[in-house]
């Protein structure tokens, strides 16, 4: 546990050093990817069929993509942009990691273009998985990861989130960097809540998980970070076991990460003092110990303009919306900066900003596509 916390508290005041230095701050924008590669429903369910719906099957998505519909630097099955001049090193981002999402489409709402705001104000050169396949499970998450992990060098540095209910506030490098205090090779979040393991039993969770030091007990499989070698692993085991099934719609993600994690296999570890993942989810007795997150672990930094949470003492970079914690999503980002300017869409400067924003690239598949095509007019409505 002391070693554990020593990782905390040295991520949080190198974040604090970084911040103060002007780095990671969330006003600044992706670089450019064209010449760089780059429910509220009950407080218990996380993973129900309401998120279900948020991942592809409430709307159709849009139009599916073709495979002849790539970039001239750009192929289904290449490591990066310009598989004729990339080594390996560049196929694992610019800093040595990449950043993946998984989306058939943009959702019922405005969340999935928040999450992807936040990261480009972030600088972190988010890729989209998925996006134009039709709706099938929760699993295609794993297939998509998958197939990606495929095509990266073994050590690089994979970050994998959820798309419709997360927000990033510090960079992609800053991330790195706290990963590697982690020193492991599959970094999972961790919350209060104990989801689906829960609807087999209290001794699921209170008797057969491993303890943990903090309230963070719990796997939650909507944030992870890992060496690609040692995360292809888990995907093919976990999509093997979703594609033995007959009927596979049903299967959740998170419960077989945690089956694996409870067993010890794959060397999963997990984020308790939320460095980088911070899980939102909150939890009350009988089923689970009483830990309301938002409420009583965060607080926002004026001087840094950072969320902390007072309960770690860390800063995270990752924050995560599940189950109930969808309630705070929008009360959240409205501290941060770059929403300031939301009211002031007139002044010269904030049109050019948004006329940037939207120029920005993202990898979107096998092809590349701008925020604007991603996000066709959302700068002009959000508020």
């Amino acid at each position: 546990n002391n070693g554990t916390l020593s990782i905390a508290q040295s991520v949080t005041r190198d974040v604090q050093i970084e911040q103060r230095a002007g780095r990671g701050t969330n006003s600044t924008f992706i670089r450019d990817s064209s010449t760089k590669n780059p429910m509220d429903k009950d407080e218990m369910s996380s993973t129900t069929d309401s998120e279900k719906e948020e991942w592809g099957d409430v709307l159709p998505g849009p139009e599916k993509i073709s495979d002849s519909e790539t970039s001239d630097s750009e192929t289904s099955n290449s490591k990066s942009s310009d598989p004729s001049s990339e080594n390996e090193e560049s196929a694992c981002g610019e800093n040595g990691i990449v950043a993946l999402t998984f989306a058939t489409h943009g959702g019922r709402d405005d969340r999935f273009c928040r999450m992807l705001e936040s990261a480009m104000r972030s600088n972190i050169p988010l890729e989209i998985l998925g996006w134009g396949d039709e709706w099938k499970g929760l699993w295609q998450k794993l297939e998509g990861s998958l197939n990606r992990l495929k095509s990266l060098p073994s050590e690089c540095i994979v970050m994998f989130t959820d798309g419709f209910d997360i927000i990033f506030t510090s960079s992609l490098e800053d991330i790195k960097e706290k990963f590697l205090k982690h020193n492991s090779t599959f970094l999972s979040s961790a919350e209060c809540g104990c989801w689906p393991r829960i609807l087999r039993g209290r001794a699921a969770c209170y008797d057969e998980y491993p303890k943990a030091p903090t309230l963070y007990r719990y796997l939650n499989s909507g944030s992870w970070l890992g060496r690609a070698g040692h995360a292809l692993k888990l995907m093919e085991k976990m999509v093997a076991i979703a594609l033995s099934k007959e009927d596979n719609s049903d299967v959740n993600d998170q419960d077989l990460l945690s089956d694996m994690y409870v067993d010890g296999t794959y060397n999963i570890t997990l984020d308790h003092h939320a460095t980088i993942f911070q899980s939102l989810h909150s939890t009350d007795p009988p089923d689970l110990e009483y830990c309301h997150t938002y409420a009583d672990h965060m607080s926002f930094n004026q001087e840094l303009g950072l969320w902390e949470n007072t309960y770690t003492k860390t800063q995270p970079s990752v924050f995560h919306f599940n189950g109930g914690g969808k309630k705070h999503h929008l009360q959240f980002e409205a501290k941060l900066s770059y929403t300031k300017d939301r009211s002031n869409r007139g002044k010269p400067e904030v049109r050019k900003e948004i006329s940037e924003l939207y120029d920005q690239k993202l990898r979107v598949k096998n092809s590349w596509k701008t925020f604007r095509d991603i996000c066709p007019g959302y700068l002009e409505k959000v508020s």
